[in-house]
């Protein structure tokens, strides 16, 4: 399909009155047009005969829901449109489930917005869409990497530029993504194992990034998921949520596995910086280089004979394993007694404020779980809730969602 073509979209819900606004609405594009479905029945046969480039689709039709008929459609169809997701539901464990199940984005009834769809269904088709005439296959004008898919550092960093000077943007966020222990990982495999660990993990990362996200390397094996447009915070939990699920894997070298776990860190502008240095510098605090560890680089090796073990709930390595990569600089003086409490971390002159949990404290730090995926403040008043305990600290490391505070004295 090329861009002067007519986009044809396929709209499939139960309410009758929602249908036919929405549809009425997509039609005023001069780009759209719209086909009705008021249930499942006879889709398949009606896709077959008259395909759609794009396919809005209910979570809840009744008896039946988007995630089934996704999986009817991909059964019985030889090729599948973009899959668009709508719900009157909006919740979290929603967006999650039809991210992991192939819907390339997901619009909520709540507050609904038509500019919130049409401009998910363009792009869940542009990216669907075939390289132009004469285009080499995997490139975008020398921008992304052949091999990977992926946009290059050169091209990341000139987006984040654009986008930090243009007067018209006011809000955007990155998702700084990275190998937890890599130079563990290196160490034990050495170089061209390694490379092949890096871009294993970055063509994952091309397959798990959707419409509306602009994934690529930051250089020095890291990267970035660049949402260029306003996202709610229910989506950008999701989003996290979905690359921690798919960038979480194991490769096999001879007898030996090698498990992958993705550490994220989110940032937003201008909350956490107004240029892109600051950004960068907050999304990734250290380089990402060989550093003296307790641990073995064979802890992250795991025989052909062992079990992969699941996914830690808090995702914190046990004192007895030794920092991670992200905690270096953590020196603490006692030991940390075990905890579980909700707290506040207040800061922007008490303006602004993240929900936490405590997951243990000691007279000179803590470490925590934060609620969402948000970079944590450089200060702030941490306040356990329920207690009338109040200490002022300082971030000291972030990896993903846990975080290592310092206690300090009250700057007043």
């Amino acid at each position: 399909m090329t861009r002067r073509e007519t986009i044809k979209v396929g709209l499939v819900d139960d309410d009758p009155l929602f249908l036919e606004h929405v549809s009425n609405l997509l039609n005023l594009q001069t780009d759209l047009t719209v086909m009705r479905f008021a249930s499942a029945r006879n889709l398949v046969a009606e896709l077959e005969r008259q395909p759609v480039d794009c396919l809005v689709i209910d979570y809840d039709l009744g008896a039946d829901n988007g995630l089934n008929i996704r999986d009817t459609l991909r059964a019985q169809l030889p090729a599948l449109p973009p899959l668009i997701m709508i719900t009157g539901g909006g919740s979290e464990r929603t967006a999650v489930k039809a991210f992991r199940g192939g819907f390339v984005d997901y619009v909520s009834k709540r507050n609904f917005n038509i500019g919130e769809l049409i401009d998910a269904i363009r792009r869940a088709v542009a990216q669907n869409a075939p390289p132009a005439p004469g285009a080499a296959a995997g490139t975008h004008d020398g921008r992304t990497d052949a091999l990977t898919g992926l946009y290059n550092p050169v091209f990341m960093q000139e987006r984040l530029r654009q986008l930090v000077g243009d007067p018209w943007i006011n809000n955007f966020t990155i998702i700084g993504i990275a190998i937890q222990r890599l130079p563990e990982i290196r160490a034990g495999l050495g170089f061209l194992n390694t490379e092949r660990v890096c871009t294993d993990f970055a063509k994952r990362l091309k397959l798990a990034s959707r419409g509306s996200e602009i994934a690529g390397s930051i250089g020095g094996d890291r990267w970035l998921v660049l949402i260029d447009t306003k996202i709610t915070q229910e989506k950008l939990q999701a989003t996290c949520d979905h690359l921690t699920a798919q960038l979480r894997f194991r490769l096999q070298f001879d007898e030996i596995y090698v498990e992958l776990v993705p550490e994220l860190t989110v940032s937003t502008y201008p909350l956490h910086g107004d240029s892109v240095e600051t950004l960068l510098a907050r999304t990734f605090p250290r380089p990402i280089l060989p550093a003296p560890s307790s641990v073995p680089a064979e802890a992250h090796l795991l025989r052909e004979t062992s079990r992969m073990p699941e996914p830690a709930v808090a995702d914190v390595a046990p004192e007895s394993v030794g920092p991670a990569v992200s905690e270096h600089s953590e020196q603490r003086r006692e030991r940390r007694q075990r905890v579980i409490k909700q707290a506040e971390l207040i800061f922007g002159e008490g303006k602004m404020a993240i929900l936490c949990r405590v997951g243990d404290i000691s007279s000179a730090g803590a470490r925590l779980r934060l609620d969402t995926w948000v970079a944590a403040p450089e200060k702030f008043r941490m306040q356990i809730l329920g207690t009338g305990v109040v200490r002022h600290a300082v971030t000291r490391w972030q990896r993903g969602l846990n975080v290592g505070i310092e206690f300090v004295d009250d700057p007043a």
